[in-house]
């Protein structure tokens, strides 16, 4: 992992290492550190090499009966062996060990159970037949054996977790019901969850702010123009006559420029008759449409 470190593979995010290591023991967690290491700096690099780094492993119990025999383990090997100081490093209990005590346990128990039945247990056979497709408890836990007198085996996937600076497990495959087991941590998910929540809520923000925003630039145009300030060339004409009638005491509403929906148009119905009648190409012409201050609007 140090090569890859120094390569630039462990931190580029763009590479994973995937170890398999059955025998992993109790320094599994955080199997960068050595002890008699005097260059902390190596072990610092060795750490960060270590983020890109996925072990699978025999899966540990954690059971406190299991615990308490790694301990007794321990003492022993220390008591008995003097194991420290032969060997200048300190003692960890490998998954073999375990997985011996159970089996041993288990020609216990079916030696147990040939007894019982009358049986020889100078037979192996009869013994073996005991052992063979059934579960039990061992120190690890739930031990189950299938017909060909093989061991369901449980692994786990070890990921470094950066919060708690070792390696933890995140999923661990059951071998006796072939399925993966477990996931991240709750905690995991809940912050997954909150995170994507938090971002669609300020997508959403984002968006409806600047539709807000444009439609507040577009109120603010100057080209936008009411209706009632067009003034066009029949509108003029009708002004007059609504001046004449006011003069008279008689006033239509109808009169009004711009009110009727006929009244945007710039030619009067009489001339929309007389250009019925006349030629096409006598009818395609531009006329000026609409005033506004004095400037043409539209054409």
């Amino acid at each position: 992992m140090l090569a890859a470190h120094e390569l630039g593979m462990a931190t580029s995010g763009e590479y994973v290492f995937i170890n398999i290591d059955v025998s992993t023991g109790s320094h599994a967690e955080k199997p960068w550190v050595r002890a008699n290491e005097t260059n902390q700096e190596e072990n610092e690099k060795a750490k960060e090499a270590y983020r890109a780094l996925k072990t699978i492993s025999l899966r540990r119990s954690d059971l406190e009966e299991y615990k308490n025999f790694e301990k007794r383990v321990k003492i022993r090997a220390e008591e008995k062996y003097d194991y420290s100081r032969i060997t200048g490093k300190e003692y960890e209990m490998n998954n073999f060990i375990s997985a011996f005590y159970d089996a041993v346990l288990l020609y216990a128990i079916a030696l147990n159970e040939t007894i019982t039945a009358g049986m020889d247990p100078r037979n192996g056979h009869n013994i073996t037949s005991k052992m063979w497709g059934r579960t039990f408890d061992g120190i690890t836990g739930n031990v189950s054996i299938d017909a060909n007198g093989d061991r369901y085996s449980d692994y786990s996937l070890l990921d470094l977790d950066p919060a708690v600076d070792k390696f933890v497990e995140v999923a661990y495959y059951s071998g006796a019901s072939n399925e993966l087991k477990k996931g991240y941590p709750l905690h995991v998910y809940l912050l997954a969850a909150s995170a994507g929540l938090i971002l669609l809520l300020t997508l959403l923000f984002v968006f409806f702010w600047r539709r807000y925003k444009l439609e507040q630039e577009l109120a603010a145009m100057s080209w936008k123009i009411r209706w009632e300030e067009l003034d066009g060339e029949e509108s003029q004409k009708k002004e007059k006559k609504k001046a004449k009638k006011k003069r008279s005491g008689t006033y239509y509403p109808e009169s009004d420029p711009l009110l009727r929906s006929n009244s945007r148009g710039s030619v009067s119905s009489d001339k929309y008759d007389e250009d019925m009648l006349a030629p096409t190409a006598m009818r395609m012409r531009l006329v000026r449409f609409a005033m506004y201050w004095s400037t043409c609007v539209c054409n």
